[in-house]
């Protein structure tokens, strides 16, 4: 049981913290994105 909630609270983290490196640069693409279309 312990087994399993640590494993979910890893995979948990490890989205999270995907999720952190990948949300700025979405972010970061689209903004790039805009500045290009408005020329």
């Amino acid at each position: 049981m312990i087994d399993k909630i640590v494993q979910f609270t890893i995979a948990l983290g490890m989205i999270i913290f995907c999720l952190a490196i990948i949300i700025p640069m979405i972010q970061a693409f689209f903004k790039i994105g805009e500045a290009e279309g408005r020329r």
